[in-house]
């Protein structure tokens, strides 16, 4: 278990590292290189590489990969001198490789071998070619005999004049002479805009034309490298290519398309030889002119290598005709002089990258998934490994199979299913792989093609992407999303077999107007349709298969049904062969039913055929048609243009010219195609232009017996009574009448894979009629009951096309329900024609009781379910015990029952009700409205409610609006309870019981008082408040420190504190509170008294204010003291004015000296009021006053003398000091 855990982790392990790149060898293998090419050994597959050794004056050396390491090819550089135009090849007989230069030093072409030792010239400075221009590589081409030959663009002068692609070679070797002779010429002619360069290979020659200032075309030919012709030319227009590539020996092309009119807006385009191919994906506005294309021949796929639109480096892979991404390597391109380029090993299978890494050469390569013989595709699958190898590993999806096949891939089996061949309308089924076999009808486990049962295994590829088609019509219908084509084929020798092909719409324009099952290439040779089904497809022209050979080639249809598929003209086919093409088409075993050809609008008219339109459609064309035991029945040509019969297969050849057609009609039914009004159409006819040059009929049936045509061999227009299946029946004339040797080759079986020749002769149409496989059996099953039949026995054989009467009879208690199998209804008697094995079943079920429930304002649910229900009433096997339980809608609940639960009248409120449905019953469920409560609280005040009562009884859901009304004094304040808010009135919904206060309060105003230095006391509180209506406020203001109250101002007026206000609305109160004002007096005699600060525009000064007060003496005079409200001899004096003040400054004249005693005193102040004050410089023993009558009135020893005890007027102080006495007159004032 655990090796095969290993081995399947290897496996996974090795697919994922396969589908990345990977390193080959070391990074960076080169020194600095300015140029690189790159060429693998035949027989090694290791990759040799030229480069330009920047570090080595751009001279050209070659390395190869060993395996493990890079290692030089030869020692140093080939030549001595700096290359350009370098390429390198491997010569297909040798081995040996060679390069190709231009050497910068002659201007000319060089060509070297490698002898396994050293670089040996094969030929320097080729003649003429100085004349090469440097704009591409140079091109190593081999013939078939493997001579080398040398391509190269010439240079000319101007844009008019033509481009040669120059081609160098040895005309003596060449030619057979043996005598080297080198010598070049002109292989094509290339009138080109100079700066647009070509590229070129040996096959294909790519080239730019400028026809006009204005429009380009680009034209594609690929070159027959010895004649010079060209196989073929493709147009391109208008376009401007400004580089291109393809692969030597190959058939793909791609190129740089520069927008005509938008230099530098550029696509890369892409085609196959002169095809229309799908383009790349994404590369539209592109910036960079690198590009590269690689091919892998075996697998028939295309890489391509470009710059995109951000400067990186991208691949995309190119395989049956799908384009994928590979993965990115985040190379940008944008570097100076980047250079990369891609090619593919054939040997180890490999895409090889080169590009500039850093200034040198790195090389990647990738391995693509490799393709497989045989794919196995089932879309249920379930696990493997998604490979396709095998059932298990199938893979799930069909187109991934498609974008993995190659050359190698034969054969595809396809297990049953529905496959889709993208999201998009022009997404396909791409089919570009020659000789490619496709199997379906598988069940996913069969080993042998032969063991499939395709009739039990259905697989199907529908172009009804979004599976909703609801019929079948040029437009609506749901197919709007359907695909143009579901198969396009562009490949030789195809086979498909045992595929249904479905849901086609090819309705758009162009190619995708046709062809909406298969759309066939003009290049495909031969088709091979066997035991395929065509059913539904549309097109505005061959409806289901739409060809136009440029080919010789061959159509092969076999045992194929083609039903209900839509055109204006060739509603399953429409074939065309193009001028100088033999065709060939054998059409054997297949139905043609209900197909229809018709107009689809008033000037897009249906032509013709409503099966096939086989053409030979040009001068030259060469068509034969073989049509064998084929039915044609049932379909319908209405269209309506004028030019054209009407009828089922239409066979013609062009009116000019010398086409030829050639039809063979053999053992074939045409029967009940009917056109307008019913008409029977044409079995064969012209078309629009010619029969062919004969048709021969032989051994068919038609109604109309083919009255167009003059070849009838044994024709007829008998009814050839077919059967529902289109089978014939037991006394058909097509029975026996065919002619054996007009059936193909290795034809055995008919349509139905029965033997195609019974009883010695072959019948007509694509059914072989059988005795013994026509005998038809009844098998008829009843339980319960029992069917009889007429004509006997019951269950036994009948001939083909017998008319049988089946009656069902019920066993008591029980009833005849109806017919299933190949019957279907209650018809009984019921009568059907055994034109087929036939298996029906006569249903009885029990007699069924019905119930009829009856219920408003809720629902009841019943159990069990009935078995039929038809309204409000249910059938029910006789006896069932069924339970009813009501279920009330919202506000409801409930009530009771009435009806036949116990007898008729009765009622019950049993929940929930079990009843016997032992007779037809009738019961009612009775819903009552819930009640709910109301209960409203109101104080000091009242709620109305609308509707009434107030307090009551309410339906469930009914809306009632409360209005809140308040007592006198009072307001509404909201609501509480089971409501809440303030809105007025309110409206309430009663679906629950509910209780609601409505909150009253007595109406309040707010009282807003301001004040400033001060407060303001309130009386009653609080302060700044809400006040019932009416309450009368005293209001008292209190200013702070050194304030007083001034005034009132807003809703309260005047200077008088307090202030009583009224609340009968909202109050807003100022306070106004000033400064106390202090007035200072000063006074001043025998001097001044400044004040600081000085008052400005005012008298007073503000209560608690700070002055200095300065006392400044007259001449003569000096500062004694301050009096009044101040006090002290401290000058300057500072006051703070917390009262009125009167401060006196007194002076006196200045102090005196005795200056015989030498005595310096100063008595002050002088006149004094109540206090004197001495000062000396000697001691005062003692102080004497008199007054002017002598009488001594003081005398003291002090020096601060009070004065109050005497009068006022003049008096003699006398001052006795220990120098002294002095004597001096005093005033008191």
């Amino acid at each position: 278990m655990k090796s095969k855990l290993f081995y399947l982790l290897f496996l996974i392990s090795s697919l994922s590292f396969g589908q990345n790149w990977t390193q080959v060898g070391s990074a960076k293998f080169t020194n600095f290189a300015k140029d690189a090419a790159m060429a693998f050994h035949p027989t090694t597959g290791n990759p040799y590489v030229i480069y330009a050794n920047v570090l080595d004056a751009n001279k050209p050396y070659v390395v190869k990969f060993d395996g493990t390491n890079w290692v030089a090819v030869g020692t140093g550089a080939i030549i001595a001198n700096e290359a350009v135009l370098i390429n390198i090849a491997f010569n297909p007989s040798t081995n040996e490789p060679n390069v190709a230069f231009k050497n910068k030093t002659t201007n000319r072409i060089d060509i070297y071998k490698f002898d396994g030792t050293n670089w040996v010239a094969i030929k320097t400075s080729l003649n003429g070619s100085d004349a090469i221009r440097e704009i591409a590589p140079l091109s190593i081409q081999y013939d078939t005999n493997n001579n080398i030959y040398v391509f190269g663009h010439q240079n000319v002068s101007n844009n008019t004049a033509n481009h040669l692609l120059r081609r160098f070679y040895d005309v003596g070797v060449v030619n057979g002479g043996g005598t080297s002779s080198w010598s070049y010429d002109q292989v094509y002619s290339i009138k080109a805009m100079a700066t647009y360069p070509t590229a070129y290979n040996k096959y294909v020659v790519n080239n730019t034309i400028n026809h006009t200032a204005v429009v380009q075309r680009a034209d594609v030919y690929q070159h027959i490298f010895n004649t010079g012709n060209n196989d073929y030319h493709k147009n391109i227009d208008p376009a401007r290519l400004i580089k291109m590539t393809s692969v030597s020996g190959g058939n793909y092309w791609a190129g740089q398309n520069e927008a005509v009119g938008n230099a530098g807006a550029k696509r890369i385009i892409f085609g196959y030889k002169d095809q229309t191919t799908p383009q790349p994906l994404n590369t539209t506005n592109n910036t960079s002119d690198i590009l590269s294309l690689a091919e892998d021949k075996t697998q028939n796929r295309a890489y391509l290598m470009y710059s995109d639109s951000s400067d990186k480096l991208q691949f995309q892979k190119y395989s049956s005709s799908f384009w994928s991404t590979l993965p990115d390597l985040n190379i940008t391109t944008n570097t100076a002089d980047f250079f990369s380029g891609i090619k593919f090993n054939s040997t180890d299978n490999h895409l090889y990258l080169f590009f500039l890494d850093g200034g040198k050469v790195s090389i990647k390569k990738y391995q693509p998934t490799p393709s497989i013989a045989k794919y196995y595709v089932n879309a249920n699958v379930s696990g493997g490994n998604n490979s396709g190898d095998s059932w298990a590993n199938a893979k799930s999806d069909l187109k991934d199979v498609f974008n993995e096949i190659g050359n190698n891939t034969s054969e595809i089996w396809i297990a049953k299913g529905t496959y889709k061949p993208g999201t998009g309308r022009s997404d396909a089924f791409n089919l570009s792989v020659n000789n490619l076999k496709i199997y379906g009808g598988f069940a996913g486990t069969e080993t042998t093609i032969s063991e499939r049962k395709i009739n039990d295994n259905p697989t199907i590829l529908s172009g009804d992407l979004n599976g909703d088609d609801t019929g079948v019509d040029f437009s609506a219908m749901g197919r709007t999303e359907n695909s143009y084509h579901i198969v396009k084929l562009n490949a030789n020798d195809i086979i498909i077999d045992g595929i249904q092909i479905n849901d086609g719409h090819a309705n758009g324009t162009s190619t995708n107007a046709y062809g909406s099952a298969i759309l066939v290439a003009d290049t495909a040779n031969s088709l091979t349709l066997k035991n395929c089904s065509f059913k539904n497809n549309v097109g505005l022209t061959g409806g289901a298969i739409r060809a136009y050979f440029d080919i010789n080639a061959s159509i092969n249809i076999q045992n194929s049904v083609f039903n209900n598929n839509l055109s204006r003209y060739g509603s399953v086919g429409y074939f065309l062969t193009n001028k100088n093409r033999t065709v060939t088409y054998n059409i054997t075993n297949c139905l043609f039913t209900n197909n229809t050809s018709k107009d689809k609008s008033g000037t897009e008219k249906g032509y013709t055929a409503s099966a096939l339109w086989i053409r030979a459609n040009a001068s030259g064309s060469n068509v034969t048609s073989n049509i064998t035991n084929c039915t044609f029945a049932n379909n319908t040509d209405i269209g309506t243009q004028a030019s054209t019969e009407r009828g089922v297969l239409s066979l013609a050849k062009n009116t000019g010219g010398s086409s030829t057609h050639n039809a063979n009609i053999s053992n074939s039914i045409f029967y009940n195609n009917k056109g307008a009004s019913n008409v029977v159409t044409k079995a064969i006819n012209k078309g629009h232009v010619s029969l062919p040059n004969t048709t021969l009929v032989n051994n068919s049936i038609d109604e109309d017996n083919f009255s167009n045509l003059a070849f009838l061999t044994n024709t007829s227009n008998s009814d050839p009574l077919l059967a529902s299946d289109f089978k014939l029946q037991a006394t058909s004339p097509a029975v026996d009448t065919g002619d054996n040797s007009k059936i193909p080759s290795g034809v055995t079986l008919d349509l139905a894979g029965n033997s195609r020749i019974y009883n010695t002769t072959v019948d007509m149409g694509a059914f072989e009629y059988d005795p013994a496989q026509n005998n038809r059996t009844l098998t008829i099953t009843a339980t319960n009951g029992n069917i009889t039949t007429n004509p006997n026995p019951t269950n036994g054989i009948y001939t083909d096309g017998t008319s049988v009467t089946l009656t069902a009879t019920p066993d008591t208690g029980y009833q005849f329900n109806g017919w299933s199998g190949d019957a279907t209804g209650t018809t009984n008697p019921l009568t059907i024609t055994m034109d087929a094995d036939k298996n029906i079943t006569a249903m009885f079920i029990k007699t069924q009781r019905t119930l009829t429930i009856v219920e408003t304002n809720g629902t009841i649910t019943v159990n069990p379910t009935p078995t039929t229900i038809t309204g409000n009433s249910g059938t029910f096997d006789d006896g069932t015990v069924v339970t009813l339980t009501p279920v009330p809608d919202s506000g409801y609940e409930f009530s009771h029952w009435t009806g036949d639960f116990a007898g008729t009248g009765n009622t019950n409120t049993t929940n929930p009700l079990t009843i016997t449905m032992d007779a037809d019953k009738n019961v009612t469920a009775v819903f009552a409205k819930i009640q709910h409560s109301l209960t409203l609280t109101a104080t000091n005040g009242s709620v109305a409610t609308n509707p009434n009562p107030t307090n009551g009884t309410y339906d469930y859901g009914t809306a009632i609006t409360l209005t809140p009304t308040p007592n006198a004094g009072y307001q509404f304040d909201g609501w509480s309870g089971d409501a809440s808010g303030t809105t007025d009135p309110l409206t309430i919904t009663m679906d629950a019981d509910k209780n609601i206060t409505a909150m009253f309060s007595r109406i309040q105003y707010i009282l807003t008082l301001t004040s400033s230095n001060g407060t303001i006391v309130t009386n009653p509180n609080p302060t700044n408040g809400k006040y019932d209506e009416g309450t009368s406020v005293t209001l008292t203001a209190t200013p702070d420190t050194g304030y007083e109250f001034k005034n009132w101002a807003g809703h309260a007026s005047g200077t008088t504190n307090q202030f009583t206000i009224v609340m009968n609305g909202h109050k807003i109160v100022t306070a106004t509170f000033v400064k106390i004002q202090r007035t200072l007096t000063i006074t001043a005699t025998n001097g001044t008294v400044s004040i600081n600060p000085i008052l400005k525009g005012k008298s007073t000064y503000d209560d608690g204010e700070s002055l200095t007060l300065t006392a400044t003496p007259n001449t003569g005079y000096q500062f004694v003291n301050w009096s009044g409200d101040a006090s002290g001899t401290t000058n300057p004096l500072s006051i703070t004015m917390d009262a009125d003040k009167n401060i006196t400054a007194i002076f006196s004249s200045t102090a005196s000296i005795d200056e015989e005693k030498g005595i310096e005193y100063f008595i002050y102040p002088n006149p004094a009021k109540n206090t004197l004050n001495i000062r000396s410089n000697s001691k005062v023993e003692k102080v004497s006053i008199y007054n002017l009558l002598g009488k001594k009135v003081i005398e003291t020893t002090k020096l601060k003398i009070n004065l109050e005890r005497i009068n006022s007027g003049i008096y003699l102080l006398k001052m006795k000091t220990e120098k002294g006495i002095i004597t001096k007159k005093i005033i008191k004032e």
